[in-house]
């Protein structure tokens, strides 16, 4: 009988069917018995017996890259160079006015303490308007706490907006607060220029103010959520948590942040501040969350559901399918400018200075040598595990800065997120084929959701 070698995949069963996940390209389908008898699993063969196979589903199988063969022929190129940038990540303060147990940036200072000069954030506004090829230019203003420095972010706001005019193009701006500064002044700036806010929360008063605190350990959580409700309104803005091993509940911080009204949540585990124990925990604190969500989805409780972040953004990837070699836009579509005028691939690799690849004082700004050979490492993993996984085309290979800070190479990532993120992408892909036609248009096509 003919053979065909194939690329990874996973059976997976779900209310008395069968079906293939096939990693490379995120593809799923229902297959028969006969369909699956015909995988030899040790040998990685697809062994075909001509009287019994269905010769659509094969054919199927065949496009969605099951089949190493015609995968290596047709493959869309991992090599994604071809991207070019549309958001500008300025770092106006590498300081905080919190002293966060789990900051990856210590102390929001990336080892290089300081705030970023006007002819910093001037030039660096310059180039993007004069050199990124698009009509619509995304400006993120960051930190370490970016509202300590108050002039630049008002300058920032004011001269983005002037060369937009003068360049026929668009501007967004986005900010990422621990909300203790905001106050009458910076929040009308926000709001006249519709900004996209994101706040660092990481849920009741209890769990934030045990790693979310001042110099002098008084806990952030009160004048962060009266700061925001007093301002902003906290249904503008979007929350985003810190998990750790003291409370890696993801149901019980979403509720509560979900509860005080946030537009959206996102979770995110501090992978230096967990061990075994607590990804343990949380699969499981995952596994309830999903059950909830799927819950409410089936009681039409869309904004609870659209409001879960984590959850929705794993199950459009499962939706959308295709070959993807990472998910962020680091080295892609952003550029990450530091106090000195150094160019970044993120702004979590700005500690690391080797990391790199040019500074807006420079004749020729961008090495793009440099670049190339970065982004070339991001997506093309070689021999490393992510190849044979059969979830990379859902993780991307983890985030490339925690790779990178745990194992000096952006390819290789942390073995317990690993273990956490395969242990819950059984239970998300089962939630995808429980969805209904009418719950894929709410979460995959933005459809307006009534108050």
């Amino acid at each position: 009988m003919p053979k065909q070698k194939i690329n990874n995949y996973r059976i997976i069963e779900e209310s008395g069917k069968q079906y293939i996940f096939i990693s490379q390209t995120s593809s799923l389908f229902e297959i028969s018995d006969e369909v699956r008898n015909m995988i030899d699993e040790d040998k990685q063969l697809f062994i075909y017996n001509e009287t019994v196979y269905d010769k659509q589903i094969v054919e199927q199988l065949d496009k969605a890259g099951f089949f190493v063969e015609s995968f290596e022929k047709t493959k869309i190129k991992l090599e994604r160079n071809d991207l070019k940038p549309t958001a500008l990540v300025l770092m106006l303060s590498q300081d905080c006015n919190l002293r966060c147990k789990y900051c990856y940036a210590g102390d929001g200072k990336y080892h290089n303490k300081g705030f970023m000069k006007e002819d910093i954030a001037k030039r660096a506004i310059d180039y993007a308007f004069e050199n990124f090829e698009t009509d619509n230019i995304s400006i993120i203003l960051f930190g370490g706490e970016p509202l300590l420095n108050q002039s630049i972010f008002e300058f920032c706001v004011k001269y983005s907006n002037k060369k937009a005019i003068e360049s026929n193009k668009r501007v967004n701006f986005s900010i990422t607060t621990n909300g203790t500064l905001l106050n009458k002044e910076n929040a009308k700036i926000i709001i006249d220029n519709n900004f996209n806010v994101t706040l660092s929360i990481d849920g009741d008063s209890k769990t934030h103010d045990k790693n979310r605190f001042y110099m002098d350990k008084r806990g952030s959580y009160d004048d962060a959520v009266n700061n925001v409700r007093e301002y902003l309104g906290v249904h503008n803005i979007s929350a985003r948590a810190t998990l750790t091993k003291h409370n890696p509940n993801i149901k019980e911080i979403f509720e509560h942040l979900h509860g005080l009204g946030f537009r959206t949540v996102h979770i995110s585990p501090s992978i230096e501040f967990m061990d075994k124990n607590a990804y343990d925990r949380l699969i499981e604190s995952y596994r309830e969350m999903i059950e909830e969500f799927n819950k409410r989805l089936k009681n039409k409780d869309y904004r609870y559901c659209l409001g879960m972040t984590n959850i929705v953004s794993y199950l459009d990837r499962i939706n959308r399918g295709g070959v993807r070699g990472k998910f962020c836009g680091a080295y892609n579509n952003m550029i990450v400018v530091d106090i000195e005028g150094s160019f970044y691939g993120c702004h979590r690799l700005v500690a690391a200075q080797e990391t790199k690849y040019g500074n807006i004082f420079k004749e020729n700004i961008i090495d793009e040598k440099i670049k190339k050979e970065v982004i070339n490492k991001l997506v093309n993993r070689g021999n490393s595990d992510c190849n044979k996984c059969w979830i990379s085309s859902l993780c991307g290979g983890g985030c490339p800065a925690e790779n990178y800070y745990f194992n000096t190479d952006f390819t290789i990532p942390n073995a317990l997120t690993c273990y956490y993120l395969k242990s819950i992408m059984i239970y998300l892909i089962k939630l995808y084929l429980s969805l209904s036609e009418e719950e894929k248009e709410v979460l995959f096509n933005n459809r307006k959701i009534r108050d």
